[in-house]
């Protein structure tokens, strides 16, 4: 009677344990071609039931092939065209989801994940989830276009380009219309890129480009219509005077007022030359005049090599243009200096 009841404990605990140990998974799931998908396959462990084995198998065409497994000795891809794209999931324990790299269109099918479970006694459970994938193509978007770096007004003569781009499952082909969409618009090329190199006043006109790929159905998206524009080469140049009258203009009237400051006339000399004048000389009228002649040669050094040195930083603030000269004038040699050669 004792053995009986361990039996029927033991049939119980098997019967719970089989219904517990149940993979959740998807029926149907659509993946996008050239992207990545994971297909579920997900149980809640439990204890004295550990898992053996993880078998991922794909029916196609009524017939089932199996594209990886996991033992105890680890993962191992049996197809070749699944090697370096499918893998089984082991970060969480219970999840063995296959993940997919790279969808191509024949990696539509059912799949089928079917998990092992060892129980203490050796006995097996095993269960299985299929999943019906398909892999899709996304439509093309309504394309953008982007112009070069000069914008939309170039200067004739210079490289323009007009690029045409649109989001969408891969091949997109491209085609650029010169005009207006519906009307008399011209067919100009097949590239995502168009180029004017150089750019020419029969080029200004309005553009168009369309996008087209094939998802479930072939797909056309049209662009917004940009305009143009040539400009001028004479317009792209800064209406601002030209080197050597920017140099006259900004450089030499404060030249002129840096020569105009030491220039000394005969009135300021005398001034000077009084006010240098001491009492004591004007007993002697030969003393006072040689005095005179020395400060009168002193003032004209001092102002020369003012007007020396004015003209040395003048040079260096002035860019070197062809053609254009800056003149100085030597100061103008004082009345007073006139007299003394004179009397000399």
């Amino acid at each position: 009677m004792e053995k009986v009841v361990r039996a029927v404990v033991l049939v119980n605990s098997f019967l719970l344990c089989n219904a517990i140990l149940d993979l959740t998974g998807t029926h149907e799931i659509e993946g996008v071609w050239k992207s990545s998908t994971i297909l579920p396959c997900i149980y809640v462990p439990i204890e004295d039931f550990n898992q053996a084995t993880v078998v991922w198998t794909l029916e196609r065409d009524q017939t089932r092939v199996t594209i990886i497994q996991r033992d105890l000795s680890g993962d191992h891809t049996l197809l070749t065209q699944y090697r370096g794209r499918v893998s089984i999931q082991k970060e969480i324990p219970g999840n063995v989801s296959l993940q997919i790299k790279k969808l191509e269109i024949p990696d539509s099918g059912h799949y089928t994940c079917k998990v092992t479970w060892r129980a203490q006694n050796d006995s097996l459970i095993t269960k299985e989830v299929t999943t019906t994938f398909r892999v899709v193509k996304v439509a093309v978007s309504k394309p953008i276009i982007t112009p070069g770096h000069l914008g939309l007004a170039v200067p004739e003569g210079a490289r323009a380009s007009l690029t045409c781009s649109a989001r969408g499952s891969p091949p997109i082909s491209y085609r650029w219309f010169k005009g207006e969409p519906g009307g008399s618009a011209v067919h100009l090329s097949n590239q995502a890129e168009l180029v004017f190199d150089p750019l020419q006043s029969s080029d200004v006109g309005k553009y168009y480009c369309q996008a087209e790929n094939r998802a479930r159905s072939l797909v056309t998206e049209q662009s917004d219509v940009v305009q143009l524009t040539v400009k001028d080469f004479k317009e792209t140049m800064t209406t601002s005077p030209s080197i050597e009258t920017t140099a006259h203009a900004a450089t030499i009237p404060d030249y002129e007022q840096d020569l105009q400051e030491p220039r000394i006339t005969s009135n300021s000399i005398e001034t000077m030359v009084d006010a240098a004048t001491t009492p004591d000389l004007e007993e002697d009228e030969d003393l006072k005049m040689s005095h005179k002649r020395a400060v009168v040669r002193s003032t004209l050094a001092s102002a020369q090599r003012t007007v020396k040195a004015t003209r040395a930083d003048l040079n260096k603030a002035m860019p070197t243009t062809a053609g254009t000269e800056v003149t100085t004038l030597a100061p103008a040699a004082p009345d007073h200096e006139k007299d003394e050669g004179r009397d000399g």
